[in-house]
């Protein structure tokens, strides 16, 4: 099942939101998500959340669409990501995408990467939009669908990360490649060709592809 998240964080402008919407199989909003769903006329499954950023309104006029509505704790260790998160992997899905995970507090927007942390252990592909790109995480070999002069960034995440052998990329990246964790040599490589590959053979990869400006 594809998931689809929406978290209160910038809206996103870009026609790929139309293909994704229309792809997705569940819609869940975390909190102030729903407010950017109702303004994009995005369909609603489920909110989640302690709603804290949501009008008594707009909670109202989901209630009366027939959107289930979960009301959670105002005080609590989870985030409302997190809720969402995992009532997506409780609904069955194997695929989540993200939208809402930039902008605001840089603690907010590193807790949002963390999601997809959560996502992979439990063995659930997951990605979050971003203006003009996408992140992803991945441990093992990934094939990247991509243009010839988009920017891939690969750093690594939660510990050293070992690339056995990649390809597609302008900045070779050598055999048995170690990235060390605070060390971000992997910023802003290119694509030479439309697909890029990683064999990752230790750690864990977070990778970013930016669309080349002008691409659409």
């Amino acid at each position: 099942m594809n998931g689809l998240i929406i978290l209160k964080g910038d809206r996103i402008k870009s026609d790929d939101i139309k293909d994704i919407v229309k792809k997705s199989d569940y819609v869940i909003c975390a909190d102030g998500g729903a407010k950017w769903a109702h303004e994009a006329d995005i369909r609603v499954d489920t909110i989640i959340g302690d709603f804290d950023s949501l009008s008594h309104e707009l909670i109202r006029l989901y209630e009366n669409e027939n959107t289930k509505i979960i009301k959670a704790p105002v005080e609590k260790d989870e985030t409302d990501g997190v809720l969402a998160v995992d009532y997506a992997i409780m609904k069955g899905a194997d695929f989540v995408t993200i939208l809402g995970a930039s902008g605001g507090r840089l603690d907010h927007q590193y807790g949002n990467i963390m999601l997809l942390k959560r996502l992979q252990n439990a063995k659930c592909n997951g990605r979050i939009i971003l203006e003009n790109g996408y992140a992803f995480m991945s441990n093992s070999y990934v094939e990247i669908k991509c243009n010839i002069g988009d920017t891939i960034s690969v750093v690594p995440f939660d510990g050293e990360l070992v690339i056995n052998y990649a390809s597609g990329l302008e900045y070779e990246i050598d055999n048995g490649t170690c990235f060390s964790y605070g060390y971000p040599i992997g910023i802003s490589n290119t694509a030479i060709d439309e697909t890029v590959i990683l064999d990752i053979t230790g750690g864990n990869a977070l990778i970013f592809c930016y669309k080349i400006q002008g691409d659409q």
